[in-house]
Protein backbone atom coordinates (compact mmCIF):
# COMPACT_ATOMS: atom_id res chain seq x y z
CA UNK A 1 0.00 0.00 0.00
CA UNK A 2 1.59 3.58 -1.35
CA UNK A 3 1.31 5.90 1.64
CA UNK A 4 0.17 9.18 -0.15
CA UNK A 5 -3.53 10.11 0.00
CA UNK A 6 -4.37 9.17 -3.44
CA UNK A 7 -5.68 5.94 -3.80
CA UNK A 8 -3.65 4.05 -6.70
CA UNK A 9 -5.43 1.24 -9.17
CA UNK A 10 -4.29 -1.07 -10.86
CA UNK A 11 -6.29 -1.55 -14.22
CA UNK A 12 -4.85 -4.91 -16.42
CA UNK A 13 -6.00 -4.78 -20.39
CA UNK A 14 -5.59 -8.09 -21.83
CA UNK A 15 -6.50 -6.70 -25.97
CA UNK A 16 -5.55 -3.39 -27.27
CA UNK A 17 -9.40 -2.97 -28.22
CA UNK A 18 -11.06 -3.17 -24.59
CA UNK A 19 -9.20 -0.11 -22.80
CA UNK A 20 -11.01 1.03 -19.39
CA UNK A 21 -11.61 4.58 -21.84
CA UNK A 22 -14.54 6.18 -19.47
CA UNK A 23 -13.75 4.29 -16.10
CA UNK A 24 -9.97 5.12 -15.90
CA UNK A 25 -11.25 8.71 -16.99
CA UNK A 26 -13.83 8.92 -14.17
CA UNK A 27 -11.15 7.21 -11.40
CA UNK A 28 -8.30 9.87 -12.50
CA UNK A 29 -10.93 12.68 -12.42
CA UNK A 30 -12.11 11.92 -8.59
CA UNK A 31 -8.12 11.94 -7.84
CA UNK A 32 -6.84 8.76 -8.12
CA UNK A 33 -3.94 7.15 -9.62
CA UNK A 34 -4.44 4.73 -12.40
CA UNK A 35 -1.76 2.52 -13.59
CA UNK A 36 -2.71 0.53 -16.95
CA UNK A 37 -0.91 -2.56 -17.50
CA UNK A 38 -0.79 -4.26 -20.90
CA UNK A 39 0.13 -7.72 -20.93
CA UNK A 40 -0.83 -7.86 -24.88
CA UNK A 41 2.37 -5.98 -25.13
CA UNK A 42 4.42 -8.25 -22.90
CA UNK A 43 3.99 -6.67 -19.70
CA UNK A 44 4.07 -9.20 -16.80
CA UNK A 45 1.39 -9.84 -14.43
CA UNK A 46 2.99 -9.01 -11.01
CA UNK A 47 2.46 -11.85 -8.02
CA UNK A 48 1.06 -9.31 -5.71
CA UNK A 49 0.35 -5.88 -6.23
CA UNK A 50 1.44 -2.86 -4.07
CA UNK A 51 -1.64 -1.07 -4.91
CA UNK A 52 -5.30 -0.39 -3.22
CA UNK A 53 -7.78 -1.97 -5.77
CA UNK A 54 -6.98 -4.03 -9.40
CA UNK A 55 -9.70 -4.05 -12.37
CA UNK A 56 -9.19 -6.32 -15.23
CA UNK A 57 -10.83 -5.35 -18.31
CA UNK A 58 -11.97 -7.73 -21.22
CA UNK A 59 -10.49 -8.79 -24.31
CA UNK A 60 -11.60 -10.82 -27.77
CA UNK A 61 -9.42 -13.94 -26.04
CA UNK A 62 -12.16 -16.79 -24.71
CA UNK A 63 -11.21 -16.98 -20.86
CA UNK A 64 -9.90 -20.75 -21.69
CA UNK A 65 -7.46 -19.51 -24.27
CA UNK A 66 -4.15 -20.10 -22.26
CA UNK A 67 -2.79 -21.93 -24.81
CA UNK A 68 -2.10 -18.75 -26.50
CA UNK A 69 -2.02 -16.63 -23.76
CA UNK A 70 -0.47 -17.83 -20.91
CA UNK A 71 -0.77 -14.85 -18.86
CA UNK A 72 -4.39 -15.44 -18.69
CA UNK A 73 -3.36 -17.67 -15.55
CA UNK A 74 -1.47 -15.44 -14.08
CA UNK A 75 -4.53 -12.82 -13.86
CA UNK A 76 -6.47 -15.67 -12.16
CA UNK A 77 -3.35 -16.02 -9.83
CA UNK A 78 -3.90 -12.26 -8.88
CA UNK A 79 -7.24 -12.41 -8.31
CA UNK A 80 -6.74 -14.98 -5.98
CA UNK A 81 -4.41 -13.14 -4.04
CA UNK A 82 -5.99 -9.89 -4.22
CA UNK A 83 -9.53 -11.43 -2.95
CA UNK A 84 -7.53 -13.14 -0.22
CA UNK A 85 -6.17 -10.24 1.06
CA UNK A 86 -9.45 -8.26 0.86
CA UNK A 87 -8.46 -5.59 -1.85
CA UNK A 88 -10.76 -4.46 -3.85
CA UNK A 89 -11.35 -5.94 -7.47
CA UNK A 90 -13.38 -5.60 -10.10
CA UNK A 91 -13.47 -8.06 -13.44
CA UNK A 92 -15.60 -6.57 -16.93
CA UNK A 93 -16.76 -9.16 -19.41
CA UNK A 94 -13.67 -11.10 -20.01
CA UNK A 95 -12.27 -10.25 -16.90
CA UNK A 96 -15.63 -11.55 -14.90
CA UNK A 97 -14.95 -14.67 -16.81
CA UNK A 98 -11.43 -15.15 -15.66
CA UNK A 99 -12.60 -13.97 -12.08
CA UNK A 100 -15.47 -17.34 -12.58
CA UNK A 101 -12.73 -19.53 -13.35
CA UNK A 102 -10.66 -18.44 -10.92
CA UNK A 103 -12.10 -19.45 -8.20
CA UNK A 104 -14.05 -22.91 -9.61
CA UNK A 105 -16.43 -21.20 -11.90
CA UNK A 106 -17.12 -21.99 -15.28
CA UNK A 107 -17.49 -20.19 -18.30
CA UNK A 108 -18.99 -21.56 -21.58
CA UNK A 109 -17.17 -20.59 -24.62
CA UNK A 110 -19.48 -19.64 -27.94
CA UNK A 111 -22.40 -20.17 -25.67
CA UNK A 112 -25.83 -21.44 -27.18
CA UNK A 113 -27.33 -18.82 -25.77
CA UNK A 114 -25.54 -16.50 -28.90
CA UNK A 115 -23.45 -13.56 -28.91
CA UNK A 116 -24.85 -10.97 -26.68
CA UNK A 117 -24.20 -7.64 -28.37
CA UNK A 118 -25.78 -3.95 -27.49
CA UNK A 119 -27.69 -2.58 -24.46
CA UNK A 120 -28.48 -5.08 -21.82
CA UNK A 121 -30.92 -4.81 -19.10
CA UNK A 122 -29.92 -6.51 -15.78
CA UNK A 123 -32.37 -7.13 -12.97
CA UNK A 124 -31.14 -7.02 -9.10
CA UNK A 125 -31.44 -10.17 -7.32
CA UNK A 126 -32.44 -9.39 -3.20
CA UNK A 127 -28.48 -9.47 -2.46
CA UNK A 128 -27.59 -6.44 -4.66
CA UNK A 129 -29.73 -4.49 -2.20
CA UNK A 130 -27.27 -4.71 0.33
CA UNK A 131 -23.95 -5.01 -1.61
CA UNK A 132 -21.84 -1.40 -1.34
CA UNK A 133 -20.69 -1.56 -5.12
CA UNK A 134 -24.29 -2.31 -6.50
CA UNK A 135 -26.91 -1.04 -4.00
CA UNK A 136 -28.50 1.86 -5.29
CA UNK A 137 -27.88 1.61 -9.05
CA UNK A 138 -30.38 2.32 -11.50
CA UNK A 139 -33.19 -0.95 -11.50
CA UNK A 140 -33.11 -2.31 -14.13
CA UNK A 141 -29.63 -1.32 -15.20
CA UNK A 142 -28.73 -0.65 -18.89
CA UNK A 143 -24.89 -0.99 -20.05
CA UNK A 144 -23.39 -1.92 -23.31
CA UNK A 145 -22.81 -6.06 -23.48
CA UNK A 146 -20.35 -7.38 -26.72
CA UNK A 147 -19.49 -10.74 -25.86
CA UNK A 148 -20.32 -14.86 -27.37
CA UNK A 149 -19.01 -16.42 -24.18
CA UNK A 150 -20.59 -16.26 -20.88
CA UNK A 151 -20.14 -17.89 -17.47
CA UNK A 152 -22.00 -21.20 -17.11
CA UNK A 153 -21.59 -21.66 -13.38
CA UNK A 154 -20.71 -19.59 -10.47
CA UNK A 155 -18.01 -20.34 -7.84
CA UNK A 156 -19.52 -21.70 -5.24
CA UNK A 157 -18.90 -18.94 -2.61
CA UNK A 158 -19.78 -16.28 -4.59
CA UNK A 159 -23.29 -14.19 -4.74
CA UNK A 160 -25.29 -13.53 -7.38
CA UNK A 161 -25.73 -9.82 -7.29
CA UNK A 162 -27.24 -9.07 -11.10
CA UNK A 163 -29.38 -11.51 -13.60
CA UNK A 164 -29.32 -10.84 -17.41
CA UNK A 165 -32.56 -11.80 -19.58
CA UNK A 166 -30.23 -13.53 -21.88
CA UNK A 167 -27.26 -14.44 -19.81
CA UNK A 168 -28.11 -14.94 -16.06
CA UNK A 169 -24.51 -14.12 -14.43
CA UNK A 170 -24.34 -10.58 -15.28
CA UNK A 171 -23.24 -9.82 -12.10
CA UNK A 172 -21.58 -11.62 -9.36
CA UNK A 173 -19.32 -10.99 -5.73
CA UNK A 174 -16.78 -13.00 -4.36
CA UNK A 175 -15.26 -11.50 -1.03
CA UNK A 176 -13.66 -8.35 -2.01
CA UNK A 177 -14.05 -8.86 -5.63
CA UNK A 178 -17.14 -8.18 -8.13
CA UNK A 179 -17.84 -9.42 -11.82
CA UNK A 180 -19.51 -7.81 -14.16
CA UNK A 181 -20.29 -9.56 -17.60
CA UNK A 182 -21.29 -6.15 -19.17
CA UNK A 183 -19.16 -3.48 -20.20
CA UNK A 184 -19.31 -0.39 -17.63
CA UNK A 185 -16.15 1.58 -19.34
CA UNK A 186 -17.20 1.81 -23.10
CA UNK A 187 -18.47 4.58 -25.87
CA UNK A 188 -20.43 3.86 -28.51
CA UNK A 189 -17.72 4.95 -30.64
CA UNK A 190 -15.95 2.48 -29.23
CA UNK A 191 -19.04 -0.23 -29.60
CA UNK A 192 -19.24 0.70 -33.48
CA UNK A 193 -15.53 -0.41 -33.45
CA UNK A 194 -16.25 -3.44 -31.61
CA UNK A 195 -19.40 -3.86 -34.82
CA UNK A 196 -17.08 -4.07 -37.47
CA UNK A 197 -15.48 -6.63 -36.44
CA UNK A 198 -18.23 -8.78 -35.68
CA UNK A 199 -20.76 -8.30 -38.59
CA UNK A 200 -20.24 -11.18 -41.18
CA UNK A 201 -23.32 -10.44 -43.76
CA UNK A 202 -26.03 -7.52 -44.54
CA UNK A 203 -28.56 -8.62 -42.03
CA UNK A 204 -25.91 -8.24 -39.11
CA UNK A 205 -24.70 -5.18 -40.54
CA UNK A 206 -28.00 -3.57 -40.02
CA UNK A 207 -28.84 -5.77 -36.77
CA UNK A 208 -25.61 -4.07 -35.33
CA UNK A 209 -25.87 -0.51 -36.89
CA UNK A 210 -29.54 -0.52 -35.11
CA UNK A 211 -27.29 -1.56 -31.90
CA UNK A 212 -25.55 1.05 -32.23
CA UNK A 213 -27.87 3.79 -32.58
CA UNK A 214 -29.72 2.85 -29.50
CA UNK A 215 -26.41 3.28 -27.62
CA UNK A 216 -26.02 6.67 -29.21
CA UNK A 217 -29.50 7.98 -28.05
CA UNK A 218 -29.46 6.68 -25.06
CA UNK A 219 -25.40 7.18 -24.00
CA UNK A 220 -26.22 10.15 -21.68
CA UNK A 221 -28.36 7.62 -19.52
CA UNK A 222 -26.10 5.21 -20.07
CA UNK A 223 -23.19 6.75 -18.72
CA UNK A 224 -24.93 8.36 -15.81
CA UNK A 225 -25.54 4.87 -14.63
CA UNK A 226 -22.32 3.57 -15.22
CA UNK A 227 -20.51 6.45 -13.77
CA UNK A 228 -22.77 5.39 -10.10
CA UNK A 229 -20.65 1.92 -10.66
CA UNK A 230 -17.91 3.33 -10.92
CA UNK A 231 -18.32 5.72 -8.12
CA UNK A 232 -19.55 3.31 -6.18
CA UNK A 233 -16.61 0.61 -6.77
CA UNK A 234 -14.19 3.82 -6.16
CA UNK A 235 -16.06 4.42 -2.65
CA UNK A 236 -15.24 1.02 -1.41
CA UNK A 237 -11.79 1.63 -2.58
CA UNK A 238 -11.80 4.73 -0.02
CA UNK A 239 -13.46 2.94 2.81
CA UNK A 240 -11.00 0.50 2.48
CA UNK A 241 -7.50 2.53 2.45
CA UNK A 242 -9.17 4.29 5.20
CA UNK A 243 -9.67 1.30 7.74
Amino acid sequence: MTSDSAVHILIIEPDPMGPPERFAEWFRAAGADVRVLRPHLGEPIPHQVDVDALVVMGGQMNALADDDHPWLEDIRRLYRTCVGSGLPVLGICLGAQLLATAFGGEVEISSDRGPEHGLVEVDWTEHADTDPVISGLASPFTACGSHSDGVSALPADSVLLGKGRTYPHQVFRIGSAVGVQFHPETTPTRFRQWCRLEARNDDENQMLADKIREFEERDSEIAQSTKMLADHFLATVNDTTSH
